[in-house]
């Protein structure tokens, strides 16, 4: 067996769009490299090739590739399933570990109905050399899960590290022609792992949330300056502004480097000082979940904020020039008509609808509440009993969650059965909409705003304040 050669692979992903550099396998491949092996990276999601394209792609690489690893996310359980078992079709001896979300979340589930040879769970940085050197005896491995005849054994978790140790991300593994054709002169890069705050929606796959040092990040984006021609960069992180230190710091740093950017903040964390700097700095656009309009809602969530804070987000964000791209959620247990007029107030007040369409195509403004394996959320329904086959249900949420259709939801937890609650979804989502449109089409604000973005150019304005529903939002919008 060739051990000097590994391949890794990145399955597709239902109903999201290609745009990001997958970050996760990326470093994998860094540390194998690191010891010695020779990395190839088949990104199925990226090229988007369909079953028979990546079976005729691994047939041909067999004779060179004995070793893969395999990065799922628990959406993705179905086609990890398929995709193990054709590596095992082909040859039999073929080493396969699985990892990312889904082992993590599942692990037994995982070595029980994939034939898969051992599970990674956690980050496997610093375990994953070990695991291809020694294929069939990583047993001892921390963060390894493995088959010991029937019994199925779980290692202890893998121990957390210095971000700073990572070597930079290489994007010249993957098909830098699909992502620089969404991303343009930009690219996403991670500043962070994990988040210290504890929603119960949220999945979490790191457990101990660390940061990279400033001059760290600065140091690879000078060097991706160099190489790419960087103009700009999305920090692809759960949350990148930990807390305002941490914000003025980021804002410093790429103002020197002169890049437009984005990233992932809270509502509470960042305050109109903070806002107005980000903009100076470069910051185009940010992501915050605001979630609902609801405060009895937010605190059933564990949110740990509060509707005036969302509210401020939003205004702040606008008054300043920034473009606030609001995650919402609907559905959450307790949802009724109350907190919906709540929510259709909240927007209301803040004259917001967010400007891009969901992964289908079609627009709506709120994905539906869905329990994710790893958040607290499924894990109380599964001790409730009120998700009593989990292997079913990780079959059943491959779908995604954007969800349009009655048919498609995943799991209900309102009182409303499937159909009503998405007319109700669709509903508010149809007010909101009707209010910008209204509020955005009055003559004297479309003035008012061509005024003040008049040394931007007239084709910015357009571009930057009309809803154009025939065409698609991409990520070069913040670059």
């Amino acid at each position: 067996m060739n051990r000097k050669r590994v391949m890794l692979i990145v399955p597709p992903h239902a109903g999201r769009a290609v745009w990001e550099f997958p970050l996760g396998v990326g470093y994998l491949a860094n540390q194998l490299e690191e010891v010695g092996f020779h990395v190839s990276i088949l990104d199925i999601n990226g090229l988007q090739l369909d079953q028979h394209q990546v079976a005729e792609r691994l047939r041909i690489a067999s004779s060179d590739y004995k070793l893969y690893g395999i990065s799922a996310f628990s959406t993705q359980f179905g086609y990890a399933v398929w995709l193990v078992d054709l590596l095992k079709q082909i040859d039999q001896k073929n080493f396969v570990a699985l990892g990312g979300p889904l082992p993590t979340h599942h692990p037994e589930l995982c070595l029980k109905y994939t034939r898969a040879d051992i599970a990674c769970v956690g980050e496997a940085d610093q375990t994953i050399g070990s695991v291809f050197a020694n294929p069939w005896e990583s047993w001892n491995i921390r963060g390894v899960v493995w088959r010991n005849g029937e019994e199925i054994v779980v290692n202890e978790p893998p121990e957390p590290f210095d971000l700073d140790e990572l070597k930079f991300h290489p994007y010249h593994l993957f098909p830098e022609e699909v992502y620089f054709k969404r991303l343009g002169k930009g690219v996403n890069i991670a500043t962070t792992r994990g988040c210290p705050f504890q929603c119960n929606f949220c999945s979490k796959t790191v457990t101990q949330p660390r940061k990279r040092s400033i001059q760290h990040i600065e140091a690879e984006l000078i060097h991706l300056k160099k190489t790419y021609g960087l103009r700009g960069v999305q920090l692809s992180d759960e949350l990148a502004v930990t807390n305002s230190e941490r914000g003025y710091e980021l804002c410093e740093m790429l103002a020197r480097l002169k890049l437009n950017w984005g990233c992932q903040v809270r509502v509470d964390l960042v305050d109109r000082a903070l806002l107005k700097h980000m903009k100076a700095c470069g910051c185009n656009s940010l992501g915050a979940g605001v979630e609902s309009g609801s405060q009895r809602i937010l605190d059933a969530m564990n949110k740990k904020t509060t509707v005036e804070q969302n509210l401020a987000f939003m205004l702040n964000c606008q008054a300043v020039g920034i473009l606030p791209w609001v995650q919402f959620i609907f559905g959450y247990p307790g949802e009724d008509e109350q907190s919906i007029r709540q929510s259709i107030a909240l927007f209301k007040q803040a004259n917001y609808s967010p400007p891009r369409p969901d992964f289908t195509g079609k627009y709506i403004m709120s994905s539906v509440a869905t329990p994710l394996p790893g958040s607290r959320l499924y894990d109380d329904l599964v001790r409730r009993g009120l998700i009593d086959n989990e292997l079913n249900y990780l079959k059943r949420i491959e779908r995604g969650y954007y969800i349009i259709k009655p048919e498609d939801v995943i799991y209900n937890l309102t009182d409303w059965d499937d159909k009503e609650m998405m007319a109700r979804k669709r509903s508010m989502e149809t007010e909101i909409w009707q209010n910008w449109r209204q509020r955005a089409n009055n003559p004297l604000r479309r003035i008012g705003r061509a005024i003040r973005a008049f040394p931007r150019g007239i084709s910015r304005v357009r571009e930057t304040v009309r809803w154009q529903p025939d065409r698609p939002v991409v990520p070069e919008e913040i670059f």
